[in-house]
């Protein structure tokens, strides 16, 4: 059965229908003309094969050809399903059956044309991830935790914050870009390794080691280390995102750049944590960090919190706190 990682990520590599593929480093998956490009180097899991790009099979039998089998399946189903129509049109109740039969086939044949026509390269917003598009795994530390919607001194805050520590542990080993993880690595040990001083050395330095090379002066309303425990204050960081949107990728065009980063980030930490066998780890530790409001949305907490009851804590599920 897939890992859990493998399950996270496959929501975002079904729509181009490619193989995830990790470079040392990033993601191998953006045009060589983009900031961070990865063009040319070795992957470091087994999968070479670009996001997006169109199998063999793909290549033969194109979105034209596909579409064309449905809408020619379609249009059969359709014509029959008028003739045993009009056939029984003396018996209503058996020509509304036959109408919801015909009905749910043609939406099941167009929505196998959906899936069949593979998506155009240029179209997947996978194909276009930067580097910089991590860059809110500083907040993703921080904000973590900051456990922003547990009840502060409680024992679901505590295990919160445990969760946002070992993450930020596992830079040094996930984070999709090659040099983060050495730079992250090296902050973080500098700064005494697993504590909070830790934690704020390897997010300031999860920007400073991308291509853009972040910091408080190019970020709106950043989440700075001074904000942690400030509880409402930092309300004003919920739309935080580079000043200069164009120098992201997959996110440039989000209107929610940081939840943007968010999930790019962690489907590509999924993919290279099944690689090196640190799925369960990274997911036990990214769980509780989702559930305590990282993402500053009240809404998307709760929902959060009721998909996700089996495998939370329960002392995080208790001790959510009012969210906004």
């Amino acid at each position: 059965s897939p890992s859990p990682g493998a399950a996270l990520l496959a929501a975002a590599a079904a729509p181009s229908r490619g193989a995830a593929a990790m470079a040392t480093g990033c993601l191998a998956v953006r045009p060589p003309a983009r900031q961070g490009s990865c063009a040319g180097v070795e992957s470091d899991v087994e999968s070479e094969r670009l996001l997006g790009a169109p199998t063999s099979d793909d290549e033969a039998a194109g979105p034209l050809g596909r579409r064309l089998v449905v809408a020619v399946a379609t249009l059969a189903v359709v014509s029959f399903a008028g003739l045993v129509l009009e056939a029984f049109r003396e018996q209503p109740k058996l020509a509304a059956d036959m109408q919801t039969e015909a009905g749910l086939s043609v939406i099941g044949l167009q929505a196998l044309g959906v899936y069949a026509a593979p998506v155009p390269v240029a179209a997947s917003p996978l194909s276009s991830i930067t580097a910089n598009d991590f860059w809110a795994v500083h907040d993703l530390l921080l904000l973590g935790y900051d456990a922003y919607f547990m009840k502060e001194g409680s024992e679901g805050y505590a295990a919160v914050q445990k969760g946002a520590l070992e993450l930020a542990a596992m830079m040094q080993e996930l984070h999709p870009y090659a040099p983060c993880r050495q730079q992250i690595g090296a902050a973080f040990t500098a700064a005494g390794g697993l504590g909070r001083p830790g934690l704020i050395a390897a997010a300031g330095a999860s920007w400073a080691c991308l291509p853009a090379q972040y910091d408080t002066s190019s970020i709106k309303t950043p989440f700075v280390p001074s904000l942690l425990g400030a509880g409402f204050k930092a309300q004003k960081t919920r739309m935080s995102a580079p000043f200069d949107l164009g120098t992201l990728g997959a996110c440039s065009t989000s209107a929610w750049p940081r939840t943007c980063s968010f999930w790019v980030t962690m489907h590509a930490m999924a993919r290279r944590a099944d690689a090196i066998g640190a799925s369960a780890r990274f997911l036990n530790a990214l769980l509780p960090v989702l559930a305590g409001g990282v993402t500053m949305c009240g809404g998307c907490t709760v929902h959060l919190h009721a998909l996700h009851k089996p495998v939370l804590p329960p002392a995080v599920m208790r001790d959510l706190g009012p969210v906004h």
